[in-house]
């Protein structure tokens, strides 16, 4: 089969920021009398390749290949473009076989691999055709065969998941794979929506990575077309849907061998040398019947104090570097969760500072890989911190509650307090927290109620101005703080009967407009400003709010913790991808039935 992508060098213009490299790796498969290598090399973290000269393959067979893909991987919010150029290799003979160094020219360098080691172990004198003619004969349409019943459990769809049954927020494994022994060029023409899941990719989406499987005792190449952790947000019986493949499939019509051996027409069929009117093409569309899963409620009975939707099985601990400061000076505490579970969308533990203590934008750094199963995924918040005042200091454990699917129980983990020794403010000028600058060791009260004295009058009068308007007059404290261009953008807005205030909807008719434009920057954009006007009128969030007060205000709305990491997550995306130059039509549309599937549980919730 040939690759999704075809063999194009890379010439992206995504600033790499780690230094290129390639790399090499070796998989194995084996079946009687059938031994073959698939050898994929790796260029990650180059601008550019301009160049790849692969090895000479003495003593094997090139049974396929150069196949290219070609993308890049997202890791702490910094985007690494990648080619992988993979060949599938079978040994001529037995005998250890030492593949030279492969080279390529990366962003001006130039990059050599490792020397590969092949050691087959039967020996495969048989020549091409030692895989059996029941193989080789797949590529061949005999007469009153149809192309249907010839491509019937040679080209199939699979979908594979880890599990059917599972709790809210538990992570589902779901892997759509498709499975071929025919000579096609196939691309996804519809794609599953995953309603009622938020979606990590474990992979990018159709990669073209090939592996080699044996089902019923035939070889297949196998393709993950996607392969995603689904989180569930709400109970009930959810179904994954279809993915569907057109393949336009190709074979050489049996009267065209004319007595010459299959082998020799085959390999003038694969160079595209075959005789006219020898091949027959069709295109055949393929999918996988849907899976249904049941997503049970987590126990509500023994739900603790302090649980905020993780669910897993985790470990945390506390750090700071350095334990001796001066007041005024900023630090940063590093919270470490690990384990597996729902971490993509675990919201930061709660901190009890103690008094004095100032605190800035937290920060986050998401330690996955997105090509392993996620069995030890680790997730670290830094928050900045600031002490005022002189003298010791105790951060106090932090405690995760989470409930653990495999035993049905509700458990916790704690981090060790950390004593910190701060040391009286550097810079003379400095006072400490409460002491007048004239050195008295008196507090001035004065100066300290003035702040306070000028917010309470901006209050009263406030108030005063808000008391004199009428039933009529509440639909407009609505605009009260809103400009004439913010209140046109909030579309759709629903205002229930009597004097209540406005109760506006999520806006997505510009958004949907933009993504099917493929209008990336558009599309983000006003995603992100969609949600923001919604937050801003409906629970009071500014569009400038930082992570952690997003949080805080949704969960005193009673937002459920997991929804309301969903939605901070996706306006941290649209931030990053907002600028990001390796935008396509299918990530836009994936995101787009995201950003549905989140306003529809917003939506939800409110009338709940």
């Amino acid at each position: 089969m040939k690759a999704f992508l075809s063999l194009l060098l890379w010439c992206g213009t995504l600033t790499a920021t780690a230094q290129p490299r390639i790399s090499v790796e070796v998989s194995r498969s084996l079946s009687p009398g059938d031994e073959r290598y698939t050898l994929q090399y790796s260029i990650e973290g180059a601008k550019q390749v301009s160049q790849f000269v692969p090895p000479p393959f003495r003593g094997l067979e090139l049974l396929q290949g150069p196949d290219q893909t070609q993308g890049f991987t997202l890791a702490n919010g910094e985007l690494t473009p990648y080619v992988n150029i993979s060949y599938v290799l079978r040994p001529l003979g037995k005998g250890r076989i030492l593949l030279p160094a492969a080279s390529a020219k990366a962003d001006g360098q130039l990059l050599y691999s490792r020397v590969v080691e092949i050691a087959p172990d039967a020996v495969n004198a048989a020549g091409p055709e030692r895989a059996g003619s029941a193989d080789l004969d797949d590529y061949v349409l005999h007469k009153g065969e149809t192309v249907y019943a010839k491509t019937k459990g040679n080209l199939f769809v699979k979908l594979v998941v880890n599990r059917t049954r599972c709790f809210v927020g538990e992570p589902l494994m779901a892997e759509y794979k498709l499975y071929t022994r025919l000579n096609s060029e196939s691309h996804v023409t519809k794609r599953p929506s995953f309603n009622g899941f938020s979606v990590y990719d474990l992979m990018p989406p159709e990669s073209g990575a090939v592996l080699q499987e044996r089902v019923g005792g035939k070889a297949y190449n196998v393709y993950t077309l996607r392969k995603v952790l689904l989180y569930p947000l709400q109970e009930g019986t959810y179904s994954l849907e279809s993915m569907e493949v057109e393949n336009l499939v190709n074979f050489v019509r049996a009267e065209s061998l004319a007595g010459k051996p299959l082998a020799e027409i085959l390999g003038a069929f694969g160079s595209g040398n075959a005789p006219d009117g020898s091949v027959v093409k069709e295109t055949v569309t393929v999918s996988n019947p849907p899976q249904s899963i049941e997503v049970k409620p987590l126990p509500s009975d023994a739900k603790p104090a302090g649980f905020n939707g993780a669910v897993g099985r985790f470990t945390m601990m506390a750090r700071v570097k350095e334990r001796e400061m001066h007041a005024g000076d900023v630090r940063y505490l590093d919270i470490v969760v690990s384990g597996k579970g729902n971490l993509p969308i675990l919201a930061r533990p709660t901190v009890e500072w103690p008094k004095g203590v100032e605190t800035y934008e937290d920060s986050i750094r998401e330690d996955y890989n997105q090509f392993r199963d996620p069995d030890n995924w680790q997730k670290t918040f830094t928050i900045p911190f600031s002490p005022r005042k002189a003298g010791g200091m105790v951060i106090p454990e932090v405690t995760l509650v989470y409930f653990d699917p495999d035993s049905g129980r509700y458990r916790s983990t704690t981090t060790t307090p950390l004593e910190l020794n701060v040391l009286p403010p550097v810079h003379a000028g400095a006072v400490e927290e409460g002491t007048s600058k004239d050195g008295n060791g008196q507090t001035d009260r004065i100066w300290l109620l003035l702040p306070a004295a000028l917010i309470l009058g901006i209050a009263l009068l406030f108030f005063s101005q808000r008391s004199s308007l009428d039933g009529k007059a509440k639909r407009g404290a609505f605009e009260l703080n809103m400009e004439k261009e913010d209140i046109r953008s909030v579309a759709q807005e629903a205002f229930v009967a009597g004097p209540e205030l406005p109760i506006p909807v999520i806006n997505l008719e510009v958004p949907r407009e933009k993504a099917r434009e493929g209008d990336a920057q558009g599309f983000y954009r006003w995603s992100e400003k969609a949600l923001k006007d919604w937050m801003q009128v409906r629970h009071g969030v500014p569009p400038t709010a930082r992570k952690e007060e997003v949080r805080q205000t949704m969960g005193w709305a009673g937002k459920d913790p997991v929804l309301t990491e969903e939605l901070v997550r996706f306006l941290q995306d649209c931030e990053l991808v907002r600028f990001s130059p390796l935008l396509d039509g299918d990530r836009l549309l994936q995101d787009l039935e995201r950003l549905e599937r989140l306003t529809v549980a917003l939506l939800q919730r409110e009338e709940d």
